[in-house]
């Protein structure tokens, strides 16, 4: 076929297209004209229910472009492009609105909120009862001026509205919802579970309303019922930061540390700037001993929310954890000025006097923190401890059982029979039973024998490593192994009387000669030289195995000539509010090159690679032997510590040990109240020097004041 032959075929085609597209635009009118905007405008206002701002603003305009004078959907055009932060276009879609349906009830709702977002509540309150006036039956008005009364902090007349709402519709989930905030609000948390619980059943995908469920839960201890809810929101709005900010908050309870700090993260990954999601996530880094992280959490915490008190709080704590205790004082204050309600501000700042060793600014404040929040078991058994430092003992000791019902002196044990008040009991039987730690148990046994004095008979129940030790030490009282049965202890026969050993000291006090054994020299050598003076001839009052001692004479009589030193740098422990007091074994230089020493390791919980890296790097050697268990056989912990010179130690079990056996003891522990302070001793231990580093001071500064001390005792022997 030729090129022309062709050519009026083409033309043809091209007129048939044209023909086509103008009939495509006829029919696009006719259906243009035929659709219906009402349908538009519904599924436009689901779409800003749903949050989903762009997919609600291509909705509502599809529907002004077939109705451009429909108020409802500019009204909504103008929520959404709120919600878009396009402020401007808002307003302007706002005014049409009115300007096009003044009539419109829900015209007027959304005004109202518009105005409620830009803070003009008093306007916004005029916009809802304008469309009430219009349609005295429209619930939603009720309930959005319902939520404008609550953010006013009118909540008597919040709830009124919302009781309105409901009447006019009870499947209103958002009402249902609010009226649990405002029960919340007022401490009603059992009606404030029944609201949200009725949100939820109305709308089981209510993210918000799961969100709370949890966060009373979790207030209440229910973490299952909180970790539950917090998995259904996440599960209904995968985006709603808070709800990873409670699952984190729920995980972290329960010590699903790991897995709180994944959705710490992505709280904050949702929403930066939620200053609740970097206090959360700063919190969890605190669990994981990772301060510096925390700091910077805490830090944008209160930028993004400057009022925010806790933040500072945080702010604080991670801070003393790093012995950054000037800067502590400022976030602690800070945190007071925005809440001064808030007893564990004031506690927490205490702790802050008590490690620069202000034991008297750290009372003022503890006793503050018991009056603002006396039902607060922590606050008042620090508030105990602090009285008994600061010299007030006989007032301290109704403020320790705090400890027990706070199970921070445990175990805490139930018995029909009475606790002893200090009445004569001559003609009575008592059981004295355990608590607390093992140095605890080995320190309060010092009051084992007034107690055996004063009863008609003892019987006392200890650590079952201790009871051989104790019926040696005993003899005239009855030891049992601790048994931790609530039935049994309740209908127990065996005694008539109990008491927690912790207040033997209360029945017991120390006498003015124990009490002045505290003083010492001032000058460090001359202290150093004092407790040994002292320690000759002080017999323990525990007595070792006899077979045992000779064991242990025996090893040691295999070592070195020298002075024969117990070493225990630390505890097995680790707690970020006790870690402070303890020291690592590479800071001991000063003391481990020493010459004229044998070295002995009485940590129970041995590390070989410690010992070995200190070894390699300062050519000394700690003697241990892997047959001897400190930890299970404290037959031979006691017996082997009987056997040595001193024992240098921080603050736990294998210093006790040491005094109770009767050897000398140096121990050190943080809060001196100067850099340099001189040393200390200890009521009623003849052979104990304390010595105590300031908080400004690193331990390697304190240890080497203790080498000097030491050399000069190696030098005089």
């Amino acid at each position: 076929m030729s090129h022309e032959q062709s050519a009026p075929d083409i033309q043809k085609a091209a007129t048939k297209t044209r023909q086509s597209r103008n009939d495509r635009r006829q029919d696009g009118r006719r259906d243009k004209g035929q659709r219906d905007p009402s349908k538009m405008i519904q599924v436009g206002r689901e779409k800003v229910a749903a949050k989903r701002w762009k997919e609600a603003v291509n909705m509502l305009k599809r529907a002004l472009n077939v109705d451009r004078g429909n108020g409802i959907a500019m009204a909504l055009l103008a929520i959404a492009y709120l919600h878009q932060r396009k402020f401007e276009d808002a307003q302007k879609f706002m005014r049409r609105a009115l300007e096009a349906a003044p009539m419109e009830p829900e015209v007027h709702l959304h005004h109202g909120k518009l105005l409620h977002n830009f803070g003009e509540m008093d306007q916004s309150a005029n916009a809802y009862t304008h469309a009430l006036r219009i349609n005295p039956q429209y619930s939603d008005a009720y309930r959005e001026l319902a939520v404008l009364l609550i953010d006013a902090g009118v909540l008597d007349q919040a709830m009124e509205a919302l009781i309105m709402a409901i009447k006019l519709n009870p499947q209103d989930a958002m009402a249902f919802y609010h009226l649990g905030l405002i029960k919340k609000m007022q401490g009603q948390d059992a009606e404030a579970i029944d609201a949200y619980g009725m949100a939820v059943a109305i709308k089981p995908d209510y993210a918000e309303a799961h969100v709370n469920l949890a966060k009373i839960a979790i207030d209440r201890g229910k973490l299952d019922l909180g970790e539950r809810a917090c998995r259904k929101a996440i599960e209904a709005d995968p985006k709603l930061a808070q709800a990873y900010v409670n699952l984190g908050m729920v995980l972290r309870e329960q010590k699903k540390i790991d897995e709180a700090l994944v959705y710490a993260k992505q709280s904050v990954e949702l929403d930066p700037r939620n200053g609740a999601a970097q206090s959360n996530l700063g919190n969890v880094y605190m669990d994981l001993e990772r301060y510096k992280e925390a700091l910077s959490c805490f830090r944008r915490a209160m930028e993004f929310q400057p009022s925010f008190a806790t933040s500072y709080f945080n702010y604080g704590n991670a801070l003393r954890l790093l012995h950054v205790l000037d800067k502590a004082h400022e976030s602690y204050e800070k945190a007071v000025s925005l809440e001064p309600d808030r007893g564990e501000f004031y506690h927490n700042h205490g702790l802050v006097y008590q490690e620069q060793g202000q034991h008297g600014e750290a009372l003022q404040k503890f006793r503050l923190a018991h009056e603002l929040s006396p039902d607060h078991l922590g606050l008042e058994f620090s508030l105990g401890r602090s009285l008994w430092n600061n010299g007030f003992r006989e007032e301290s000791w109704k403020h320790f059982d705090a400890g027990l019902d706070g199970e921070l002196r445990k175990p805490n044990r139930k018995f029909q029979v009475p606790r002893w008040q200090g009445e004569d009991i001559s003609d009575k039987r008592i059981l004295i039973w355990r608590e607390q730690g093992l140095g605890d148990e080995i320190d309060f046994s010092r009051r084992f024998q007034d107690m055996i004095d004063k009863a008609g008979g003892t019987i006392i129940e200890a650590d079952k490593r201790l009871v051989p030790l104790f019926e040696r030490s005993f003899p005239e009282a009855k030891f049992l192994p601790e048994r931790l049965n609530a039935k049994v202890d309740w209908l127990r026969e065996d005694c008539d009387l109990h008491l927690p050993a912790g207040n033997l000291m209360q029945y017991f006090p120390f006498t003015q000669e124990e009490l002045d054994l505290v003083k010492y020299p001032e000058d460090d050598i001359e202290a150093a030289f004092a407790c040994l003076e002292r320690g000759k001839g002080t017999k323990g009052y525990l007595v070792p195995d006899p077979g045992r001692f000779d064991e242990m004479a025996e090893r040691l009589a295999a070592l070195p000539e020298g002075l024969r030193v117990g070493i225990c740098w630390r505890s097995q422990y680790s707690h970020r509010d006790r870690d402070i007091h303890y020291t690592k074994l590479d800071m001991w230089e000063s003391i481990l090159r020493l010459p004229g020493i044998t070295f002995v390791n009485v940590q129970y919980d041995e590390r070989e690679d410690e010992l070995a890296a200190v070894e390699d790097e300062f050519g000394v050697k700690i003697h241990r032997w892997e047959d001897l268990d400190l930890k299970n056989d404290l037959e031979g912990a006691f017996a082997l510590t009987a056997q040595l010179d001193m024992v240098i130690s921080t603050s736990t079990s294998p210093s006790r040990i040491a005094d109770a056996v009767g050897a000398e003891v140096w121990l050190m522990i943080a809060g001196a109240v100067q850099p340099e302070q001189p040393p200390e001793g200890e009521f009623g231990l003849k052979g104990r020097i304390t010595w105590k580093r300031h908080w400004t001071e690193q331990w390697p500064t304190l240890i080497e004041r203790m080498a000097r001390a030491l050399e000069a005792r190696l030098k005089a022997r």
